[in-house]
């Protein structure tokens, strides 16, 4: 006969992160609902997979509301779950909440990582919003974060699409 297999909050985990890998956010949304049906609360495991399904497909209404769901109650928020959240906001051109977002994430415990700050530039440099890109850099290190390679590269590519040569060859100085 065969086993019957318990669902816990690794198999939730699990099961949402690989939705989240194939864009699957229907789903990702519906394990959260069993979750709180079967009174599991949502860890930020969980609640990354689901905010990177939405994120991958930009649903950042969706994604958004995940996050500020959650953040209610008290599951721990982290850069893996404010991330995908902020690149959703860009990338369909919200610009105003992923800021938000970013001040969130600037003024809590979790503190301004790379992670976020990338996404960040890079969306601005797509979008090519110099300005904001700098602006990105220039709130890294007023956290005292060491912007990386990536981000550079991103913010400096951002400049050049705008004809900002001299704040481009500013920023590789």
């Amino acid at each position: 006969a065969p086993s019957k297999v318990e669902s816990n909050l690794i198999s939730f985990n699990a099961a949402t992160i690989a939705c989240g890998r194939v864009a699957e956010w229907k789903k990702a949304l519906m394990l959260s609902s069993a979750m709180r049906i079967r009174r599991l609360s949502m860890n930020a495991i969980a609640l990354s997979g689901a905010i990177i399904a939405c994120e991958r497909i930009a649903q950042w209404e969706r994604a958004l509301q995940l996050l500020t769901v959650t953040a209610q109650k008290t599951t721990e928020l982290d850069e893996f779950t404010y991330s995908p959240t902020i690149t959703a906001c860009m990338h369909d051109g919200e610009w105003q909440k992923a800021w938000q977002l970013m001040s969130i994430v600037a003024q809590s415990r979790v503190g301004l990582e790379a992670i976020t700050s990338t996404a960040a530039v890079s969306a601005y440099e797509t979008k090519g919003e110099w300005e904001k890109a700098l602006q990105a850099l220039g709130t890294m290190a007023k956290n005292n974060a060491e912007p990386d390679a990536i981000m550079f590269s991103a913010a400096i590519g951002s400049c050049k699409k705008c004809g900002e040569w001299e704040k481009a060859c500013n920023l590789s100085t």
